[in-house]
């Protein structure tokens, strides 16, 4: 779902694509073979990457603009201060995210959205271990300077 969600930037559209996806790997479980060393992870990240690619192949009849503003965002600390500071970090961050190319934005989400290893996002998106690094060095690097973070 977070994978999904990164990039959709819509709970409710996360939501639909995610309940797709695992349709999808009920469905299609038959298919699945195990490779030595390819984690069940890869094949379900697989699936999500081809329904949201099938979720804007469906929309480009109908553009609409990714906005963030619809996210619900849970704050420990008490007060609205942290809250909308941290909601505005949030903002700025995926609308940095937008400015990535394709694959970066893929990993980034793969590596720090949902929180999968090189190796697994590797196995992912069917790149080597190296060119994941390669990207996730470029896309942190782009995201620093698009965040004035240098």
């Amino acid at each position: 779902y977070r994978y999904v969600l990164v990039r959709v930037s819509s709970p409710s559209e996360a939501e639909d694509i995610a309940e797709e996806v695992f349709l999808r790997v009920l469905e299609h479980i038959n298919r699945f073979e195990w490779q030595q060393d390819v984690p069940f992870s890869a094949w379900i990240f697989r699936i999500a990457s081809n329904q949201v690619i099938s979720h804007y192949r469906k929309r480009a009849a109908r553009p609409v603009g990714v906005s963030t503003d619809n996210f619900d965002l849970e704050d420990s600390q008490p007060g609205p201060e942290p809250l909308v500071e941290h909601a505005m970090t949030v903002q700025e961050v995926f609308r940095a995210c937008e400015k990535l190319p394709p694959l970066q934005r893929q990993v980034i989400a793969l590596r720090f959205g949902s929180g999968l290893s090189v190796r697994e996002t590797a196995e992912s998106l069917g790149k080597t271990e190296n060119n994941i690094k390669v990207l996730q060095h470029k896309a942190i690097g782009k995201l620093q300077k698009l965040l004035g973070a240098r």
